[in-house]
């Protein structure tokens, strides 16, 4: 059974956080807000009195991004908007972004059309790579890559000014 759980960075001090998500029932000062239950504070009488004390904080909503249910080769859990470094082909690394959402992948080097998939993916190669090496599914490179950022915090990492 896959895990569903989510990480954001709070409002209030830029800590990331991880949990539930509580996403765009509330709306505060004319503003959607997405909030993260922290598993450790659990308690779902909280839901009447949003407030750290019941484990409810406030995430910045750009942040928010979905646990991939799989682990790096380091065991550090791949989410939504991290950056991956992974080796494609002997020798040669790639770092692409982590989404969730519809791709297509080639992995024939277009000797046949791409397939139409819909999952976690890495997308966006940061890299000088060939098409068919663009958009894979997580479950390719997991096993292989290394979480070396996140889009959020890490934007030098998306420049694609070469292998690091």
């Amino acid at each position: 059974m896959c895990e569903i759980l989510f990480r954001g960075k709070r409002v209030d001090n830029g800590e990331w956080i991880e949990g539930s998500l509580i996403s765009g029932a509330f709306t505060t000062l004319g503003r959607d807000i997405k909030y993260i239950l922290c598993p450790d504070k659990a308690d779902y009488d909280c839901f009447e009195d949003f407030s750290e004390e019941n484990g409810i904080f406030e995430v910045i909503t750009e942040t928010v991004g979905q646990y991939t249910s799989f682990t790096d080769k380091n065991g550090t859990k791949i989410f939504e908007g991290d950056i991956v470094r992974y080796e494609y082909i002997e020798g040669y690394v790639l770092r692409s972004v982590v989404k969730f959402g519809e791709y297509e992948q080639d992995g024939s080097g277009s000797e046949y059309p791409p397939i139409k998939c819909i999952g976690f993916c890495v997308v966006d190669c940061l890299d000088n790579c060939f098409d068919y090496m663009k958009t894979q599914n997580v479950l390719q490179t997991a096993s292989e890559c290394e979480v070396i950022g996140n889009i959020h915090e890490n934007p030098e990492l998306l420049d694609g000014a070469g292998n690091r």
